[in-house]
Order: C-alpha cells, then structure tokens, then sequence
C-alpha cells in the first residue's frame, strides 16, 4: 500500500495499478511517476523543514521561561497539577521518535516523512501549550509582583 496523506491529497497518485517501492511488485519504473513521486518528497522536505523552524524557538522559549521561573518565582506551587500534566504530554511527545523505513526508495521516504510532518506538528502544538501554562505560571508567582503588593 502506497503511503497518503491528506495533507497533500492535491496530487494525485501517478501510477494506479503498479507499486511504487521496489519491494512491493509490479513496480512501477515510468519517469513520470518517478519526477511525481520524487517532488512530492521534494515538497515534504520543505514541509519537514518549516515546521522544525517554527518548533525551534518555541523549545529555546520553554528553557528560557524555565530558567526565568528558577530566578525569579516562588516555586512552592511549581507542581501543581496543570503544569505537571502539560510538561508530561511535552515531554511525551518530544520523546516520540520516528523509525526510518527499511526501504530507501522515494515511495518509503515519502511515508516516512509524513509520519515526521505529523510527529513535529503534535510536537509544536504540545510546545506551545506546555510554553503558555509557564508564562500563566510567571506571571502569578512573581516574586517582585509579591513584593510590591506587600508594600
């Protein structure tokens, strides 16, 4: 079975009755399926690549907000139940790796870039959650806030 996705559906599949990965015959060897085939994985590279740039800053955002937490917050309510819940699901899901194919034709990268696009997506979308439970969290134990109410 080829690999879809439905995020480019748009193309539509150059070869209906032939396979795509050498080990999987009929394969088909017509250069029109194979320039199809080798810009859809043309395509996934660039996707690959926009949404690790968009991931990237998001993760150097959640250190930086971590450490700015360390200095200057009062901790004692640093594990409560909505910032442990949503550090397990980042955690969770920046663990999640992966596995490459055992074939390397274009068909079998073109999968496995698709699981990698939806891999980084729900990695962003659980970067972004855990990074705005952090700013809620600095925002209402900040010590020097504390110390101006006091006075």
């Amino acid at each position: 079975m080829a690999p879809h996705s439905s995020q480019f559906s748009d193309i539509s599949t150059p070869c209906a009755r032939k396979s795509h990965c050498p080990l999987r015959p009929p394969n088909c060897t017509r250069r029109h399926c194979i320039s199809a085939l080798t810009s859809r994985l043309e395509r996934r590279h660039l996707t690959l690549t926009t949404k690790t740039n968009s991931l990237n800053p998001v993760v150097t955002n959640i250190r930086l907000q971590t450490q700015d937490i360390r200095q200057k917050c009062d901790r004692r309510a640093w594990h409560n139940r909505e910032i442990n819940s949503a550090y397990a699901r980042y955690a969770e899901a920046m663990r999640r790796v992966v596995k490459s194919p055992r074939c390397g034709c274009v068909s079998c990268r073109i999968g496995f870039a698709d699981q990698r696009i939806e891999l980084l997506r729900k990695q962003y979308h659980e970067a972004r959650k855990y990074s705005e439970v952090l700013e809620r969290f600095r925002w209402e134990w900040d010590l020097e806030a504390e110390a101006k109410k006091v006075r």
